[in-house]
């Protein structure tokens, strides 16, 4: 729960004490609930299933949802025939992706020479195609750029943070659905505006204007005779 869904920290004190949870434990719920009937099996099975249950259904159900319409989830990689022999497997052997290169490489050679978004094949690395490779050093030194600056101060946004919210009718806390609803507290609200004037608005201020504006359109259609 904390690794996999709860893995960052957030301002619990924004939320009002009567909805507010403590997300981590409500996760550990849920992946409790969904992992019962799997209990004495090996934990790697419990993640699996966790993974394809939790995450997979719904992330499929959100890009169809993104071209909005009202799409079921569903996604081919989910069929009982891809997914035996996939939990079959010995973890070692899905290792960095392996059992499905190794199976294009045997299968379809030609899907599996294609370049990938990073630009190497999908085939497995041999000493006759190791240079296809080179593009891999790019990919992983950009990863580690990223994650050190990650360590770095955030460099402030551009733009006008405290001209967007007055736009938006949201310079003040009483603007605010959120705490019309009584979802977040004004005092916390308080907070992302004078900040948002000084510094620009954080990444979780940022979240919080988009809860904010979907909020809006909600109650809007929920006004709007049909």
């Amino acid at each position: 729960s904390r690794k996999r869904f709860a893995a960052f920290a957030y301002d619990a004190g924004a939320i009002e004490p009567n909805v507010r949870i403590d997300f981590r434990e409500h996760m550990r719920g849920v992946i409790a609930r969904s992992t019962a009937a799997l209990a004495a099996k090996p934990n790697t099975t419990q993640m699996d299933h966790a993974y394809v249950d939790l995450r997979m259904q719904r992330w499929q159900g959100r890009i169809g949802s993104s071209t909005a319409h009202i799409w079921p989830s569903f996604s081919p990689f989910m069929f009982r025939s891809v997914l035996m022999p996939i939990l079959d497997a010995v973890p070692l052997a899905r290792w960095r992706s392996l059992l499905v290169r190794r199976m294009l490489a045997d299968t379809t050679p030609l899907l599996a020479n294609l370049p990938l978004e990073h630009g190497y094949p999908a085939t497995t690395a041999r000493l006759n195609n190791l240079h296809r490779f080179a593009p891999v050093l790019g990919h992983y030194a950009h990863r580690v750029r990223d994650k050190l600056s990650r360590r770095q101060p955030m460099p402030k946004p551009a733009g006008n943070d405290s001209a967007l919210l007055e736009q938006l009718t949201l310079r003040n806390t009483a603007d605010w659905a959120l705490a019309n609803e009584r979802l977040f507290s004004a005092n916390r609200l308080d907070h992302y505006i004078d900040q948002a004037a000084q510094q620009g608005l954080s990444l979780a201020g940022r979240r919080l204007l988009t809860i904010e504006l979907a909020l809006r359109s909600v109650l809007h259609a929920r006004q709007t005779p049909d």
